[in-house]
């Protein structure tokens, strides 16, 4: 898979399967319940797209806590206001 510098998802990769959607998967949940530790995350998560790489996760993990969408309190994820 050929992934361009200036693009988060390459053409040639299932939507489904990036961490773009996996990070909009998370704010969604983060929006039920504010507050879920990572492991009932990855589990939740790998339920709703059927599997889940473990890399994905962590590179969707990674985007919104640098684009300052959430906050870690060991074990859990908190959603920032």
């Amino acid at each position: 898979m050929k992934l361009e510098n200036n693009l988060l998802i390459s053409s040639e990769q299932d939507v489904r399967s990036s961490s773009v959607y996996t990070g909009f998967l998370i704010l969604k949940l983060l929006n039920k319940k504010h507050s879920i530790t990572i492991f009932d995350l990855y589990s939740t998560i790998r339920k709703q797209l059927g599997g889940l790489n473990f890399r994905t996760m962590l590179y969707a993990v990674t985007f919104l806590f640098m684009n300052d969408l959430i906050l870690f309190k060991s074990p859990h994820i908190l959603k920032k206001k």
